[in-house]
């Protein structure tokens, strides 16, 4: 089992993600806690699906061991602007990348991958057929709130910028037609910070969310 918490004081909403996220702050936003006395660690956890919760998580360190701390050597997942997403091809990338450095970078021990991205939105379970590629992408990951989370790279991405008049809006393709339908409904895209460690490979297991 992996569980992520908070490392230092940060601020969430009543949606569990970090106030101030698409601008929107929340007057009964509370702060996440983390400490370590006893040989026990009580913070505020992370759900997989990408939100905090507000009541603290006690970890003993006798049962728990840290795999994943601040300073630690991860890679850096970069996502294209274009090309395709075919999950396989996804994951015969991630089983290709520890090999490759290792092979170059021995010196290098890789703990994670890492990436924040709008195609990281959890909302996309929600909207998109669950064999979509963007959907089967993100359940691989454990996503968390993105502290600078807003919907600009998602707008940017699927209709080329920020949007005056969602009627207006090019709807031409799936994703353009569900997000704009998401909108219509008073909700917003974010992008999310996510993690994934190279022993819960291979791909495809969806490794964060079989207990959820």
């Amino acid at each position: 089992e992996t569980v992520a918490v908070v490392a230092k004081s940060t601020r969430f909403r009543q949606d569990g993600q970090v106030d101030g996220c698409n601008g929107v702050n929340d007057p009964q936003a509370w702060p996440s806690v983390f400490e370590e006395r006893n040989n026990c660690i009580q913070a505020t956890p992370i759900h997989p699906h990408g939100h905090a919760f507000p009541i603290p998580v006690t970890l003993d360190l006798a049962d728990w061991t840290c795999i994943l701390k601040e300073g630690d050597i991860c890679l850096g997942v970069h996502i294209p602007a274009v090309g395709g997403m075919e999950h396989g091809d996804c994951g015969a990338s991630f089983a290709a990348a520890i090999p490759f450095f290792s092979r170059h970078f021995p010196e290098l021990e890789i703990k994670a991958f890492t990436c924040t991205s709008w195609l990281l939105d959890n909302q996309f379970c929600a909207i998109l057929p669950p064999r979509s590629n963007i959907v089967r992408f993100l359940r691989e990951w454990y996503l968390a709130p993105n502290p600078g989370g807003s919907d600009a790279q998602a707008l940017d991405r699927i209709f080329g910028g920020p949007i005056a008049d969602l009627d207006a809006a090019p709807q031409g393709t799936s994703l353009q037609r569900a997000v704009i339908a998401h909108m219509k409904a008073g909700k917003r895209c974010r992008d999310s910070a996510a993690f994934f460690f190279p022993h819960d490979l291979p791909w495809g297991h969806e490794a964060y969310r079989k207990d959820c």
